[in-house]
């Protein structure tokens, strides 16, 4: 067990969530790092408990990295398919993560040199240590980085790479950990040239408490908020109010202690960050760098929109924040950010804001549409906000109640982080898990999902997702094949390797179940007895598991037959629509 005591709690509701409970503690930690990291980048990176173990890189055989992840334009990337769809934004903002995680408590400088060691021979032409079929897979999405369709749309800034070794100890002030770190950060600079930015961090308890803790908006902000006025009562608001706040009071509410910014403050702002080259930015960016017209930015912007589930007037104009989000604001909210520097010593820059404390999803939904209206927002950014997904969200509720296992749709982030009785993460279904999930199973292409992220496939797919007709079963039964797909690994019913497999083995038991490859329409009766019958088999835990396996074994087959066409990783077989007519061939061939 891990000494410190807040770090071994965070262990074991981290291991409930996504039921590691299997792992060795040691491992666990590592994916605990991992998901802390990453998440602080790309909030919504991981879904279920194989897209965790998707960046583990150290099979126990290999040589000093424990995980590798590559963010582009803030986006988790997993496969070289994706970065074709990145770059049509014509700018590519590349970030890579190494991490090396002990449970120790202390900091070993052998096996930091150890790490950077493994990270300088993962960027070698011509690696000395040869590389493990993992940690190669993710060299090869690094090279496809360079090949001149995307290399020509690599960020000023990029590519930079960020090592995080992690303890369990206190953070390090030693100077000879800290004398490592200058030295190395500078000879990888020198030794990797095409390196725009190489940081060494040595993490400990603290940060990881506090990651964790950010992660899941469980964090207290205190501002002074002075200039203030109060709103009257209105009906399912506690209070609310409009004022302004100063720069250094606003960066309390959006950076960390490390000064980073709280990227999962934007979740329910439906509009990602737009960049410095964006034309209302890039005229933000000249107001706020401007000493003349610092003093006038109150006026020319619209302002922050804040709605807290807790927020409690101290005294002395003291508020204590929690549970937070900035549901309109991102662009101003992140141009501030990459400016502070110009204006935190400037007492003329004030941020308008509107703080609303209230606990009504409803109201939040509201406000959330009303704020974000004022723009031109893609719709599709909206989707949770429609009666379709309220209805959808109930039905979870309601057809849960008769099942042995409980799921629950989560139209709003963080809906169930911290609710009075604790949800498994692993029982949370989010907007992009349901559209991968539905796009596996009843649009019948799981190659899609291991491609693509979900905006991409709803926006490619629009006329077939959310149907304002279709009957709520079919996207509750994707998910229900999906969670007990995972539950059999958790217990070991099934292998842990077949994890990958995830989004075929759900489609093709659909198939075996109802003994058809025909689907009823999604509007019709017909698909609702459909879907029973299906939901029905999976309480039969004999019959799942058969299903199950004999699922696994036709993706072998395959995978085989595949193969011997053009051989390769089977993570890069199973993305190719070639794959996907290859499991139809099969099941054509298969007794029902």
């Amino acid at each position: 067990m891990v000494e410190n005591k807040f770090i071994n709690g965070i262990l074991q509701e981290f291991k409930s969530d996504f039921k590691l409970s299997d792992l060795a503690e040691t491992k666990v930690f590592e994916y605990l790092v991992n998901y802390v990291i990453v998440s602080k980048l790309h909030p919504e990176a991981f879904g279920d408990t194989t897209s965790i173990k998707e960046l583990d890189v150290d099979n126990g055989s290999n040589f000093g990295i424990d995980g590798i992840a590559l963010i582009v334009n803030n986006n988790l990337v997993l496969a070289k398919e994706e970065l074709e769809i990145l770059r049509k934004s014509k700018n590519l903002d590349v970030k890579i993560i190494f991490t090396q995680s002990k449970t120790s408590s202390n900091y070993d400088s052998g096996d930091l040199y150890k790490f950077i060691g493994a990270v300088k021979n993962f960027f070698s032409k011509q690696p000395s240590i040869p590389l493990s079929d993992e940690i190669k897979y993710f060299k090869d999405i690094y090279d496809e980085l360079f090949e001149h369709e995307n290399s020509r749309y690599l960020s000023k800034q990029s590519p930079s790479i960020y090592l995080y070794y992690a303890t369990t100890g206190k953070d390090s002030t030693s100077d000879t950990i800290a004398g490592i770190v200058k030295q190395e950060e500078k000879t990888l600079q020198d030794v990797v040239p095409e390196l725009k930015e190489v940081k060494i961090y040595p993490i400990g308890a603290d940060f990881i408490i506090d990651a964790y803790n950010e992660i899941e908006n469980r964090f207290d902000v205190v501002i002074n908020f002075k200039n203030n006025l109060s709103l009257d009562k209105i009906e399912h608001v506690e209070q609310s109010y409009i004022g302004y706040l100063s720069v250094p009071e606003f960066m309390k509410l959006i950076s960390d202690n490390e000064q980073n910014l709280r990227r999962n403050l934007f979740y329910e702002n439906v509009r990602d960050f737009q960049g410095f080259d964006n034309a209302v930015n890039s005229e933000m960016g000249e107001t706020i760098n401007s000493k003349e017209l610092q003093d006038k930015f109150i006026l020319l912007n619209n302002g922050i929109t804040i709605v807290a589930k807790h927020f409690k007037n101290l005294g002395s104009n003291d508020y204590e924040m929690r549970e937070f989000q900035i549901v309109n604001g991102c662009q101003t909210s992140n141009m501030i950010f990459q400016c502070r520097n110009a204006i935190l010593s400037s007492p003329n820059f004030l941020i308008p804001v509107k703080i609303i404390h209230t606990n009504d999803n409803d109201v939040i939904t509201r406000i959330i549409r009303a704020t974000n209206r004022q723009t031109p927002v893609p719709e599709e950014a909206f989707i949770t906000l429609e009666k379709f997904h309220k209805r959808l969200q109930e039905f979870y509720s309601h057809i849960s109640v008769e099942l042995p296992e409980k799921l629950y749709y989560e139209r709003r982030s963080k809906e169930y982080a911290n609710s009075e009785q604790r949800i498994e993460k692993a029982r949370i279904v989010n907007l992009h898990s349901q559209i991968r999930a539905f796009t596996a199973v009843f649009l019948s292409a799981p190659h899609l999902v291991y491609n693509n992220n979900p905006t991409e496939i709803l926006r490619r797919r629009e006329f077939q997702i959310f149907q304002e007709d279709h009957t709520f079963y079919p996207y509750f039964l994707s998910n229900y094949l999906l969670f007990n797909f995972q539950k059999l690994i958790d217990i070991g019913k099934l292998n842990s390797d077949y994890a990958l497999f995830r989004y075929y083995a759900i489609m093709i038991y659909r198939i075996l179940a109802s003994k058809s490859m025909k689907i009823p329409w999604l509007n019709s009766r017909d698909a609702e007895r459909y879907c029973s019958n299906i939901v029905a088999s999976l309480d039969d835990e004999n019959k799942k598991i058969g299903l199950f396996n004999r699922s696994i074994d036709i993706i072998k087959k395959a995978i085989k037959e595949e193969r011997a066409i053009k051989n390769g990783p089977v993570r890069n077989i199973i993305r190719t629509l070639q794959f996907k007519d290859r499991i139809f061939e099969v099941l054509k061939s298969t007794k029902f």
